[in-house]
């Protein structure tokens, strides 16, 4: 998972530098600021799917016993859940 997000991460980066130096250039009008606005989106979505599948994967590979402290752990069991970057918890 972690290679296969940096290669997200770095796309997402460069479409973001990429975006700065049109503004700082003037050289982007509305539709490329949309069509490089989407471009972002869906790199964003790509990585997310990324991260998401692996903890879907990572059931896969669980016991019940382990399910049952992941989704605590996560907080879907109704205890608190432990912080994390992300937002699906």
């Amino acid at each position: 998972m972690h290679q296969c997000a940096s290669v997200h991460a770095v796309r997402i980066i460069a479409a973001e530098r990429d975006l700065d130096a049109a503004f700082a250039a003037r050289s982007i009008d509305l539709a490329r600021l949309r069509s490089r606005i989407e471009a972002i989106a869906t790199l964003q979505g790509e990585l997310r799917l990324v991260h998401l599948e692996t903890h879907l994967a990572q059931r896969a590979l669980l016991t019940p016993e382990q399910i049952a402290r992941y989704d605590a752990l996560r907080g879907y069991a109704g205890e608190a859940p432990v912080q994390h970057r992300g937002r699906h918890h």
